[in-house]
């Protein structure tokens, strides 16, 4: 099951929706490290209770609460979208067009699970009934905050972006500007370039300079760009997509 969007630069980007099972597994391991993490956040609060009994009961409840509300808020954030379960099972939160997760889609989306797991909290038995039954195995939380599970896409390796005996840009030798090439550019920006490279000898020629035009002309606008003499639209967003991907400078010959 694939959800397919369009992007403003008119490529399309394709994800894989992810299966029940695996966000089931998921849950699970995410339910496995937050048990762990409230037995340690009562233990350090059991301190407390020399001190004031009533204080520690009362420090108690605010660490669960704290813990089950944040934890799967604070790990999408941190690291766009995977949770510590969702990473071992290569899965990722984004929001359904495609770009990455933001506060309130995250916040919205685990306010949810209240909802998701009543009556019966830790079966999830409404949550799990509204994911088999749509199309894109959305929760209730994923429908109010417009959110999907998606698999963890591949990333080529650079050498599939540049073509074999083509030649890189002096962008790969700039530190500078490959560290600001790796801080302003998107999630979805990324994406998009790499959907493109790689499909590029698919599609209609006309289509083709359309597209890559559209995205040099957004690279250009973002980056400081040194003058390049050889940097076509294309060949200016292959450079970047190679470099995204860890395309390393061209060593020194002797």
């Amino acid at each position: 099951m694939r959800h397919t969007v369009i992007t403003p630069e008119n490529v399309e980007l394709s994800f894989e929706v992810a299966g029940i099972t695996s966000r089931f597994l998921a849950w699970f391991l995410d339910m496995l490290f937050m048990i762990i993490a409230l037995f340690i956040g009562a233990w350090a609060v059991s301190f407390v209770g020399i001190i004031s009994p009533g204080l520690q009961a009362a420090l108690v409840i605010v660490t669960a609460f704290v813990i089950q509300q944040g934890y799967f808020i604070f790990f999408e954030l941190k690291t766009g979208g995977a949770t510590p379960g969702k990473r071992i099972m290569k899965l990722r939160v984004i929001q359904d067009t495609g770009v990455k997760i933001n506060f309130f889609n995250s916040f919205l989306r685990n306010m949810m699970r209240f909802m998701d797991s009543t009556p019966l909290f830790i079966l999830h038995i409404p949550g799990g009934l509204a994911a088999f039954f749509h199309p894109l195995n959305r929760r209730l939380g994923d429908m109010v905050a417009g959110t999907l599970v998606v698999r963890e896409r591949s990333h080529p390796q650079p050498g599939r972006i540049i073509a074999e005996g083509d030649e890189y840009s002096t962008l790969l030798a700039d530190f500078t500007l490959r560290e600001n090439i790796m801080r302003v550019v998107t999630t979805p920006e990324k994406e998009a370039m790499i959907e493109a490279c790689l499909r590029a000898d698919e599609i209609e020629f006309s289509r083709r300079m359309e597209i890559f035009g559209r995205l040099g002309r957004r690279l250009r606008s973002r980056l400081d760009l040194p003058p390049m003499e050889f940097a076509s639209d294309e060949k200016l967003v292959r450079n970047v997509t190679a470099i995204l991907l860890g395309a390393e400078p061209p060593s020194k010959s002797a």
